[in-house]
């Protein structure tokens, strides 16, 4: 009985107010790459904890966790959820918190929003496996181990092509929690509406990035108004919805200004700037540096770690 009510007082502990908003658990939040993968242990980030993250959200970070041995429960939204042997997705904006059972093994996968979401635009799958916080359990035949060491091991690494690597795993990842959606469906904590909307806006955004749609355009889409899409995004994220579309243009002009030839000017044409030196300012006041300035930062950075290796 004892242990019951010190349970009972370590969950209420954990849905106190006020759920701060990390990049990974307890690091503040910061700007990331949008090729960004990070892979690490349950154990690693939890273990020290008392096998207790209490509840937070990612602006821009979603979640897959391989449970491979042991349990537990996962807090969503103010739901508990129990889980054993499992996938659990947790889309970026959701408030989440977890208590593991001792000992418990498996990995957490934290990928970049636009790149989970430039994948789900190509796969419905991908999608509907993104837009809610899901528990999947992981059938004992279904070994992924190999995949995520292999995972780990590229995004740690800085072996020519580990970017490319780390994708190419990730997708693969992707499709075996994919697979166990249709037969887990009626397992899957249902969204709040504010995170439901923020996430069909993302999708949406990724969708019509370069054809120069409006928030009241994209509200519209929606069916929904103005202003419930803000104040959807402000709750979720702590950003307004003209935020959220700056910086998914920004993300995407840094891609390809760090991974293509293209110049300046073609990148801000695709991405729907008819006007070169609009798409400079808009990327200067975003950033604080110029197109061209921080591919030169980006090219003597690479430069630098090729020397370091």
């Amino acid at each position: 009985m004892l242990a019951l009510i010190a349970r009972v007082v370590s969950w209420l502990r954990m849905l106190a107010p006020g759920v701060p908003r990390y990049s990974l658990y307890g690091e503040p939040e910061h700007g990331v790459d949008d090729r960004f993968i990070h892979v690490e242990t349950i154990a690693r980030r939890s273990a020290a904890a008392d096998w207790t993250i209490r509840p937070h959200s990612h602006g821009e970070l979603e979640h897959l966790l391989i449970v491979e041995r042991g349990g537990g429960e996962m807090l969503v939204d103010g739901d508990r959820v129990p889980f054993a042997r499992s996938i659990l997705a947790v889309p970026a904006g959701v408030a989440h918190g977890f208590r593991f059972d001792c000992a418990t093994e498996g990995h957490i996968v934290t990928v970049a929003g636009p790149l989970l979401r430039r994948i789900a635009t190509s796969y419905s799958l991908v999608r509907r496996l993104i837009t809610a916080a899901r528990v999947l359990p992981l059938p004992e035949e279904v070994e992924l181990r190999p995949m995520l060491d292999a995972l780990m091991a590229e995004t740690a690494s800085t072996r020519p092509l580990n970017a490319m690597a780390g994708e190419a795993l990730l997708q693969l990842l992707l499709v075996s929690a994919c697979r166990l959606v249709p037969e887990a469906e009626g397992q899957c904590s249902a969204p709040r509406r504010p995170a439901l909307l923020v996430s069909r806006y993302r999708l949406q955004i990724d969708r019509h990035l370069r054809d120069g749609w409006s928030i009241a355009h994209h509200a519209s889409a929606l069916g929904t108004s103005i202003a419930r899409l803000r104040a959807a995004c402000v709750e979720v994220t702590g950003a307004p919805p003209i935020q959220l579309m700056q910086n998914r243009l920004i993300a995407e002009a840094r891609r390809q200004l760090a991974y293509t030839d293209r110049t300046v000017a073609e990148v801000g044409y695709d991405l729907g700037f008819g006007d070169p030196a609009y798409f400079s300012r808009f990327f200067r006041r975003c950033t604080g540096v110029s197109p061209g300035g921080w591919r030169m930062d980006q090219s003597s950075e690479k430069d630098s770690a090729s020397i370091a290796v």
